[in-house]
């Protein structure tokens, strides 16, 4: 249970720190007033644990505080101004209903007199719905960088910054450059192309479009209406590139492997299918996280102890904090943390709870082989996210575990 309870004064302070502007401090001085509880009903092995969390916490608060503070991308002093900047794509076309979005990770920008000087900050560019770029490809824009608007009470400006992005480009004049970088988002983004591709001449519409969407999270085909309809059944993450996804292949794969193979080799190619599931949904960092996590739980499983996989699962979550802490601010590292943790901590409890209740009321024999595990997981992760989901969107589904 240490490195869990060190997880959570990490996480503590980074949540009192962002989400309640506390001090940095805070939880760490929590920590260090419990020591003499921990003395006293633990002995001395609870005052070092208590002692190692305080250190912990102080180290995340601090950690925080400092992301928080960084100086902004020299790219925010251009906002309202007209530029003439060079950079690379640094995302896949993010389509609207005539538009495709595209972020820009700006490298230089045209001083005076022409001169061109090195800038660091991103800018989401809104071009015309058949512009065709990719991750790497290298572009010059002319336009005015403007401030993200408000959407509703969502400070939409504040969610961009803290990504790096400073400002927005309406329909600038663009050129794209023969030269690109390569990169593994922009192999990824090639298959997903050739995989739509092939899905548009296999499959007519709507099933196109929510294959493409529950492959590898285009749903930009799909209809408005369609999509409503998924949100409202809470499955709206079986359309998005998100830790639900991974989780369902993994729990999948795995479930499959055992039929021809023990537990501890099975872990073998569910891995392969989940990470071949990652590279082709695309190699983000919420999808590699959730990929991360996926791997964690297959391995607990393996060795007979998934309750197990809650310390690597707190060692993973300071690991990835304390080199990205602006991670911890993103639904989808929230998500999956979460939904792994309630894997580990509840999925037994739920597994045995609904095979007892089977078996005292003679349904076991009715029920397929791997349905109360595939249920089991389902309550699990829901349980766990759900409060989440409801503070980030405002609504849960009820029937969401069901379907």
């Amino acid at each position: 249970m240490a490195i869990p309870l060190l997880a959570a004064a990490w996480l503590a302070a980074f949540a009192v720190v962002g989400a309640l502007s506390g001090p940095w401090w805070l939880v760490g001085a929590w920590c260090g007033l419990l020591l003499p509880v921990g003395a006293i009903t633990r002995g001395r092995g609870g005052a070092i644990l208590l002692g190692a969390a305080a250190v912990t916490a102080l180290a995340g608060g601090w950690r925080f505080s400092e992301w928080q503070e960084r100086p902004l991308p020299g790219l925010a002093a251009y906002t309202g101004q007209a530029v003439l900047a060079e950079g690379l794509i640094d995302s896949e076309a993010d389509p609207g209903r005539t538009t495709a979005r595209f972020r820009l990770r700006v490298e230089r920008v045209a001083g005076p007199g022409g001169a061109w000087l090195p800038i660091d900050g991103k800018l989401i560019l809104t071009l015309n719905q058949y512009a065709e770029l990719l991750p790497g490809d290298r572009v010059r824009v002319r336009g005015t960088i403007e401030a993200p608007e408000p959407i509703g009470g969502f400070d939409y400006g504040s969610y961009l910054l803290q990504r790096g992005i400073t400002g927005t480009m309406l329909f600038p004049v663009i050129e794209r450059e023969d030269n690109f970088t390569w990169s593994l988002d922009r192999a990824a983004a090639v298959a997903r192309n050739r995989l739509e591709r092939a899905l548009d001449r296999s499959l007519p519409e709507p099933e196109s479009s929510l294959a493409a969407g529950i492959a590898f999270g285009r749903d930009g085909g799909m209809s408005r209406e369609v999509v409503d309809d998924f949100r409202e059944s809470g499955l709206a993450h079986i359309v998005a590139v998100s830790g639900a996804n991974v989780a369902v292949v993994a729990a999948m794969a795995f479930w499959l492997a055992t039929r021809v193979m023990r537990r501890q080799l099975a872990i073998v190619p569910a891995a392969l299918v989940v990470a071949a599931y990652v590279v082709t949904a695309g190699p983000s960092a919420s999808v590699t996280r959730a990929g991360l996590m996926a791997g964690i739980y297959l391995v607990g499983l393996a060795i007979g102890h998934p309750q197990a996989g809650l310390a690597a699962l707190g060692a993973a979550a300071i690991g990835m904090t304390a080199i990205q802490p602006g991670a911890a601010t993103d639904v989808g590292f929230q998500l999956s943390m979460a939904a792994t943790a309630g894997l580990f901590a509840f999925a037994p409890w739920l597994r045995s709870a609904l095979s007892t209740i089977a078996q005292r009321t003679g349904a076991l024999a009715l029920i397929p082989p791997g349905l109360i595990e595939v249920f089991a997981l389902s309550l699990a992760a829901t349980a766990a996210t759900t409060p989440i989901v409801w503070t980030t969107f405002g609504r849960i589904s009820l029937v969401g575990p069901f379907v």
